[in-house]
Protein backbone atom coordinates (compact mmCIF):
# COMPACT_ATOMS: atom_id res chain seq x y z
CA UNK A 1 0.00 0.00 0.00
CA UNK A 2 1.06 3.26 -0.90
CA UNK A 3 2.07 5.95 1.59
CA UNK A 4 0.91 10.19 1.92
CA UNK A 5 4.58 11.12 1.16
CA UNK A 6 4.89 9.10 -1.60
CA UNK A 7 1.76 9.50 -3.21
CA UNK A 8 2.34 13.36 -2.87
CA UNK A 9 5.79 13.21 -3.96
CA UNK A 10 4.45 10.79 -7.30
CA UNK A 11 1.88 14.01 -8.28
CA UNK A 12 4.44 16.31 -7.44
CA UNK A 13 6.56 14.07 -9.73
CA UNK A 14 3.29 13.61 -12.33
CA UNK A 15 2.25 17.22 -12.95
CA UNK A 16 6.28 18.53 -12.72
CA UNK A 17 6.12 20.71 -9.44
CA UNK A 18 8.93 21.02 -7.50
CA UNK A 19 7.06 21.22 -4.32
CA UNK A 20 10.44 20.69 -1.85
CA UNK A 21 11.93 23.23 -0.55
CA UNK A 22 14.36 24.54 2.43
CA UNK A 23 12.36 25.01 5.89
CA UNK A 24 14.32 28.36 5.57
CA UNK A 25 12.51 29.43 2.78
CA UNK A 26 8.87 27.49 4.04
CA UNK A 27 8.81 29.77 6.79
CA UNK A 28 9.51 33.33 5.13
CA UNK A 29 6.91 35.92 5.60
CA UNK A 30 6.48 37.03 2.34
CA UNK A 31 2.54 38.23 2.48
CA UNK A 32 3.59 41.71 1.32
CA UNK A 33 5.63 41.71 -1.36
CA UNK A 34 6.75 45.15 -0.74
CA UNK A 35 8.48 44.13 2.38
CA UNK A 36 11.55 42.38 2.85
CA UNK A 37 10.92 38.37 3.30
CA UNK A 38 11.63 37.73 6.87
CA UNK A 39 12.34 33.79 7.71
CA UNK A 40 11.35 32.11 10.83
CA UNK A 41 13.68 29.17 10.63
CA UNK A 42 17.18 29.73 8.84
CA UNK A 43 17.15 25.61 8.33
CA UNK A 44 18.34 24.46 5.24
CA UNK A 45 16.53 20.45 5.24
CA UNK A 46 14.88 20.16 2.14
CA UNK A 47 10.43 19.56 3.06
CA UNK A 48 7.51 19.57 1.45
CA UNK A 49 6.22 23.13 1.03
CA UNK A 50 2.83 22.28 1.14
CA UNK A 51 1.40 25.41 0.48
CA UNK A 52 3.19 25.65 -2.83
CA UNK A 53 1.70 21.89 -3.16
CA UNK A 54 -1.66 22.69 -2.64
CA UNK A 55 -1.94 25.96 -4.65
CA UNK A 56 0.06 24.13 -7.87
CA UNK A 57 -2.43 21.03 -7.49
CA UNK A 58 -5.75 22.14 -6.73
CA UNK A 59 -8.53 24.19 -8.66
CA UNK A 60 -10.04 27.38 -7.52
CA UNK A 61 -11.28 27.58 -4.97
CA UNK A 62 -7.61 26.44 -3.35
CA UNK A 63 -8.04 24.93 -0.12
CA UNK A 64 -6.32 26.86 2.66
CA UNK A 65 -3.20 24.68 4.14
CA UNK A 66 -0.32 24.64 6.79
CA UNK A 67 2.77 25.22 5.33
CA UNK A 68 4.46 22.14 5.75
CA UNK A 69 4.15 19.03 6.57
CA UNK A 70 6.90 16.63 8.27
CA UNK A 71 6.27 12.11 7.86
CA UNK A 72 7.14 9.87 9.73
CA UNK A 73 5.68 7.14 7.39
CA UNK A 74 7.56 4.31 9.84
CA UNK A 75 5.02 5.00 12.79
CA UNK A 76 1.94 6.83 10.84
CA UNK A 77 2.91 10.02 11.93
CA UNK A 78 2.24 13.13 10.37
CA UNK A 79 3.69 16.55 11.84
CA UNK A 80 1.40 19.59 10.46
CA UNK A 81 3.48 23.04 10.58
CA UNK A 82 2.10 26.38 10.52
CA UNK A 83 4.78 29.19 11.15
CA UNK A 84 3.33 32.86 11.74
CA UNK A 85 5.91 35.54 11.83
CA UNK A 86 3.41 37.40 14.12
CA UNK A 87 3.38 37.34 18.09
CA UNK A 88 1.16 34.81 19.37
CA UNK A 89 -1.49 37.28 20.65
CA UNK A 90 -1.66 38.39 16.67
CA UNK A 91 -2.62 35.74 15.35
CA UNK A 92 -6.08 35.11 13.52
CA UNK A 93 -7.54 32.06 14.86
CA UNK A 94 -10.07 31.66 11.99
CA UNK A 95 -7.17 31.51 9.82
CA UNK A 96 -5.26 29.31 11.47
CA UNK A 97 -8.47 26.94 12.19
CA UNK A 98 -9.36 26.98 8.35
CA UNK A 99 -5.96 25.81 7.22
CA UNK A 100 -5.93 23.04 10.08
CA UNK A 101 -9.25 21.80 8.72
CA UNK A 102 -8.21 21.93 4.53
CA UNK A 103 -5.26 20.19 5.25
CA UNK A 104 -6.51 17.45 6.72
CA UNK A 105 -9.15 17.48 3.73
CA UNK A 106 -6.44 17.84 1.31
CA UNK A 107 -4.61 14.96 2.77
CA UNK A 108 -8.17 12.67 3.01
CA UNK A 109 -8.67 13.35 -0.41
CA UNK A 110 -5.21 12.07 -1.94
CA UNK A 111 -5.38 9.50 0.71
CA UNK A 112 -8.39 8.27 -1.32
CA UNK A 113 -6.83 9.10 -4.38
CA UNK A 114 -3.62 6.87 -4.04
CA UNK A 115 -5.33 4.27 -1.79
CA UNK A 116 -4.10 5.14 1.58
CA UNK A 117 -5.86 4.37 4.68
CA UNK A 118 -5.72 7.98 6.06
CA UNK A 119 -7.63 6.70 9.56
CA UNK A 120 -4.24 4.87 10.39
CA UNK A 121 -2.03 8.21 10.36
CA UNK A 122 -1.72 9.84 13.56
CA UNK A 123 -2.10 13.59 13.22
CA UNK A 124 0.03 16.39 15.21
CA UNK A 125 -0.32 20.03 14.91
CA UNK A 126 2.19 22.85 15.48
CA UNK A 127 1.80 26.20 15.10
CA UNK A 128 5.15 28.12 15.53
CA UNK A 129 5.37 31.99 15.83
CA UNK A 130 7.55 34.68 16.37
CA UNK A 131 7.41 35.95 19.60
CA UNK A 132 9.87 38.26 21.31
CA UNK A 133 8.91 39.12 24.77
CA UNK A 134 10.27 36.31 26.89
CA UNK A 135 7.48 36.45 29.62
CA UNK A 136 4.18 35.62 27.30
CA UNK A 137 6.52 32.59 25.37
CA UNK A 138 5.21 30.75 28.77
CA UNK A 139 1.62 31.82 28.85
CA UNK A 140 1.28 31.30 25.02
CA UNK A 141 3.10 28.02 25.09
CA UNK A 142 0.99 25.98 27.95
CA UNK A 143 -2.20 25.89 26.58
CA UNK A 144 -3.74 25.14 23.60
CA UNK A 145 -4.32 28.30 21.67
CA UNK A 146 -6.19 29.48 18.42
CA UNK A 147 -9.58 27.38 18.79
CA UNK A 148 -7.74 24.34 17.99
CA UNK A 149 -8.99 22.26 20.75
CA UNK A 150 -11.80 21.70 18.94
CA UNK A 151 -9.56 19.32 16.21
CA UNK A 152 -8.86 17.10 19.37
CA UNK A 153 -12.01 16.99 20.89
CA UNK A 154 -13.26 15.76 17.37
CA UNK A 155 -10.65 12.86 17.47
CA UNK A 156 -8.99 14.53 14.30
CA UNK A 157 -5.87 15.37 15.61
CA UNK A 158 -3.52 13.75 18.93
CA UNK A 159 -1.82 16.67 19.60
CA UNK A 160 -1.42 20.50 19.31
CA UNK A 161 1.85 22.55 20.38
CA UNK A 162 1.73 26.53 19.95
CA UNK A 163 4.85 27.36 20.47
CA UNK A 164 7.53 29.81 19.18
CA UNK A 165 10.70 29.19 16.70
CA UNK A 166 13.36 28.19 19.95
CA UNK A 167 10.85 25.36 20.70
CA UNK A 168 10.28 24.10 16.89
CA UNK A 169 13.94 24.27 16.85
CA UNK A 170 14.54 22.11 19.30
CA UNK A 171 11.42 19.82 18.77
CA UNK A 172 13.09 19.56 14.62
CA UNK A 173 16.20 18.42 16.02
CA UNK A 174 14.53 15.70 18.17
CA UNK A 175 12.47 14.20 14.99
CA UNK A 176 14.41 15.29 12.10
CA UNK A 177 15.89 11.83 11.31
CA UNK A 178 13.13 10.53 11.87
CA UNK A 179 10.75 12.19 9.06
CA UNK A 180 10.60 13.20 5.42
Amino acid sequence: MAEIFYCIKNICKNFKINCFNSLKNISADNNDINKEKIYLCQCQSQRLDFDFFVKKYFNHPIPSSVDTILFDEKNKKLYLIEFKNQKCSDIDNNEIKKKIFDSINVLKEISKRCNVKFDEYTLYVGIVYNDKPKWRRRICSNTIQFGLEYFKEQNMIKDVKTNDIEWFKKKYLSIKDKVI
